[in-house]
């Protein structure tokens, strides 16, 4: 039975994998769990902030981006401490 149960999910799985919005929902599942991976959800001690504030670095050496962009990449150690710099932050304001 449990064999007969398998053989029917697998057979489901390859007729669905045929259509595009099974593809599509795949793709965007996949462009989610990437975007996870932003800035935004990094731990403070991960080790992708360094080579990411490297990067944003050459980018402004290169006048690719601007010195806001790495002025903008800054970490926090409490939930108060990101709040109150937002608080601050001049939204709106004219990039250099």
């Amino acid at each position: 039975m449990a064999r007969a149960a398998a053989a029917g999910v697998r057979h489901d799985l390859a007729r669905a994998i045929r259509l595009a919005p099974v593809w599509h929902g795949l793709v965007g599942t996949v462009l989610l769990a990437l975007g996870s991976l932003s800035p935004a959800y990094l731990p403070q001690a991960s080790p992708y902030w360094g080579p990411m504030r490297a990067a944003c670095a050459g980018l402004v050496a290169a006048g690719l981006a601007s010195p806001a962009d790495l002025d903008g990449m800054e970490t926090f150690t409490t939930v108060d401490a990101a709040l109150d710099r937002l608080a601050t932050f001049p939204i709106g304001a004219a990039r250099v």
